[in-house]
């Protein structure tokens, strides 16, 4: 497969890294030919995929001219279902089969914005705003807000990965202002505007350290209105020690920390005893910046993991009940996972088998 050198790009030799030996560099406008798959290697401005030429050498995806179709067709020969550990180990294909996708259900992930356009998020930008005053509009300048929306929404397509929640009606609020980052006035604004939009679920995962009374004051009303709020307990740095954020640690909200691939808690997450939940936080491959895709872990991940499956729980109940409140799942959900030595574990099937 030929493909177009559009920035000096160097040779590297034996493996994916920026680290490897280079003995050349290729200008702009040269052709490579390459091989048709991607290579997971280091991350270099926000891109860890690569690829190979017959030789062996590795050549990284950011400086190559038109990757779309090629990151499509290695996607689909790279990856399957069975690839992703947080699919396969809570048996979501069960879910799937039974036809729940998020269908009806709006759920709305406030966040750093989203990188538009991705080749595995379809979506509908008329449910977008920007409420941080960023001046760049919703587009995500970290990356953040963008692995968490595909956790939830990536296209049910082939290829890349699958958005637990692929069919939900989707909203995004832009609460991290490209300069001054954080603050928490915008995610006050942003469950605000949320629940203007008549929301059944929030996502939030980023958080603060101290109660605000704004802050508590509109996740009062969300709550009241029957909106089910799902929010990161925070991961473990200097400035926040053991204590879970806020939104997170408000008594109605569901908080949630992450767990391994072996099934025990992240390192870093922060859990105590009032963490409600864990879920899948460790190496959740999702979508990125400039069309990529790349493994993030921590409870910003399994947030939205949870706010997935309560999408597919609500499209199932309301089958059943249409009046039914997003709101009631935080107890279903905590009710009917398992019992673990660190508290509880999310469980799928088990919470849609008894509602």
């Amino acid at each position: 497969m030929k493909v177009i050198v559009k920035e000096h790009l160097d040779v590297r030799v034996g493996r994916p890294s920026i680290n490897a030996p280079s003995y050349q560099n290729i200008a702009p406008g040269s052709q490579l030919e390459v091989e048709g798959k991607l290579f997971h290697g280091d991350i270099l401005r926000g891109v860890n995929t690569w690829l190979k030429d017959a030789a062996n050498n590795y050549y990284w995806s950011g400086s190559i001219e038109n990757i779309d179709e090629i990151i499509a067709r290695a996607a689909l020969t790279e990856f399957s279902e069975s690839d992703f550990w947080w699919h396969k180990d809570f048996n979501i294909g069960e879910l799937w089969r039974k036809g729940l996708s998020g269908e009806k259900v709006k759920l709305a992930v406030l966040d750093s914005g989203i990188a538009l356009p991705h080749p595995d998020l379809i979506v509908n930008t008329a449910n977008f705003m920007d409420l941080s005053a960023s001046g760049t509009g919703i587009t995500d300048q970290t990356g953040h807000g963008t692995h968490v929306t595909g956790i939830i929404k990536a296209s049910n397509n082939g290829f890349g990965v699958k958005g637990l929640a692929f069919n939900t009606d989707f909203y995004l609020g832009k609460i991290t202002n490209d300069i001054h980052g954080d603050d928490v006035q915008f995610l006050v604004k942003g469950v605000e505007w949320a629940i203007k939009n008549s929301v059944d679920i929030i996502s939030i995962s980023n958080g603060v350290s101290a109660n605000n009374s704004a802050l508590e004051t509109a996740v009062g009303k969300a709550i009241a209105k029957g909106i089910l709020i799902i929010a990161a307990a925070g991961n473990r740095d200097s400035t926040t020690g053991n204590d879970i954020l806020y939104p997170a640690r408000y008594e109605n909200v569901l908080s949630v920390a992450g767990i391994t691939k072996s099934k025990f808690p992240l390192a870093d997450t922060i859990h105590a005893n009032k963490t409600n939940i864990f879920a899948p936080g460790e190496e959740i491959f999702s979508t990125f910046l400039n069309k990529a895709y790349v493994n993030l872990s921590g409870s910003s991940q399994a947030a939205p993991y949870v706010a997935g499956i309560a999408a597919l729980l609500l499209e199932a109940v309301r089958k059943k009940n249409k009046k039914y409140r997003a709101h009631d799942l935080r107890e279903e959900l905590m009710s009917h996972a398992d019992s673990v030595e660190y508290g509880k574990l999310i469980n799928p099937v088990n919470t849609l088998n008894k509602l």
